[in-house]
């Protein structure tokens, strides 16, 4: 008698902006009946960083309610399993005859895989840099929206889309509140976008009260007597100081993959395909790519859908046949509920104000949006 044919696996790491849609899309296309599907997350819920930023600083709106979404719906009829750590180590297969490896988790339970998805996202720092419990989470917000609250001159190092999105939020529940941004560059957010658009930008947020030093840098972030100097020696009074400098790859355990998984800039460096270069059943998209182009949750979409679609590929025995060229870059920045800026790389570089930025963002903050994709109303 003829065993029965044991179902390959695949494996996702992070169920965040890029994993949440990978898994979405691979439990539409992979056959339950030859397939499992295993998510591995640190959170037994999705947190929807694009509404992060109003949510540490107020709990108008409680929009917790609403972007702490759980996974159940995510999966599409079922099909998937999730699982609840952190992955701290890869391992390949030495079985020719059982292509894949085994993740180990941080209580040192392992899991096989066929094909592995590493979409494990940033680390942040801050108010981002959220706890893994949902009664941790709410305690979190409440703790940094007291914070923000009791301020009366706040400082924000990074004037990225991070740094300009708190500014805007701060000034318009309390006009009247210091606010500094200390930003090292010439001018606010990089060079991915046309100087001229980060020149008008720059004056909008200073028209908006705020002090923007520029072409510097915050080396503490704890005030000495009330105060920070920065590099350049600019003295900043300050009650309160708020690091807004991006996220870092979260990719320490792919290092242990093997040599080349992780290049400089802790990056995963992948082809095309969006397959690792020498671990081809190794796949990788999100914000941990060793990609030219802004890490945007907007973006994640497309990497899911490539994924999906070569992972299928791949387990058919088939040549991966979806290729990732890229997005133009967009920029939507909310200040506050009811004003913004934004831009659009296609065609000549299209740029909106307030409405345009309220209407598409600032209101809402995509929160419906990623609710619906995530099977959620």
């Amino acid at each position: 008698m003829s065993k029965p044919k044991v179902r390959e696996t695949v494996v996702v790491v992070g169920g965040g902006g890029a994993g949440a849609p990978t898994v979405r899309e691979l439990s539409a296309r992979l056959d339950p009946d030859r397939f499992n599907l295993i998510l591995i997350t640190a959170r037994p819920f999705y947190i929807h960083l694009p509404a992060c930023i109003r949510m540490a600083v107020t709990a108008d709106g409680r929009l917790e309610n609403r972007s702490l979404m759980p996974y159940d719906q995510n999966f599409v009829k079922g099909n998937g399993k999730l699982v609840i750590g952190k992955v701290v180590s890869i391992a390949r297969s030495e079985d020719e005859d059982k292509p894949g490896g085994y993740v180990t988790l941080e209580n040192g339970e392992k899991i096989d895989y066929s094909v592995l998805v590493l979409t494990p996202g940033s680390i942040w720092e801050g108010p981002l840099s959220f706890p893994d419990k949902k009664p941790d989470v709410l305690k979190w917000l409440a703790d940094w929206r007291k914070k923000f609250e009791d301020a009366q001159e706040i400082l924000l190092v990074g004037g990225g889309a991070i740094g300009i999105e708190y500014a805007g939020e701060i000034k318009d529940i309390w006009p009247h509140k210091k606010v500094t941004i200390v930003h090292g560059d010439k001018l606010l957010l990089n060079k991915a976008y046309p100087s001229s658009w980060r020149r008008t930008l720059t004056k909008r947020v200073r028209k908006m009260g705020v002090e923007v030093i520029l072409d510097d840098f915050v080396d503490t972030l704890e005030p000495v007597d009330g105060v920070i100097t920065t590099r350049s020696g600019h003295v900043i009074t300050t009650d309160f100081v708020v690091p807004c400098r991006g996220g870092r790859p979260n990719t320490e355990f792919v290092e242990t993959l093997g040599p080349g998984a992780v290049v400089e800039g802790s990056r995963v460096k992948v082809t095309p395909t969006l397959q690792l270069f020498k671990y081809p059943r190794v796949f990788a998209g999100g914000d941990v790519i060793d990609w030219y182009e802004q890490k945007q949750v907007a973006k994640y979409y497309t990497h899911a859908s490539i994924i999906a679609r070569n992972v299928v590929a791949l387990l058919d025995k088939k040549h991966p046949p979806a290729i990732y060229t890229g997005k133009y870059e967009v920029m939507v920045l909310t200040m506050g509920k009811n004003g913004g800026a934004s831009y659009f790389e296609a065609l000549w570089g299209l740029r909106f104000g307030d409405w345009f930025s309220t209407v598409i963002k600032s209101r809402g903050l995509f929160v419906g949006m990623a609710r619906a994709k995530m099977g959620l109303h």
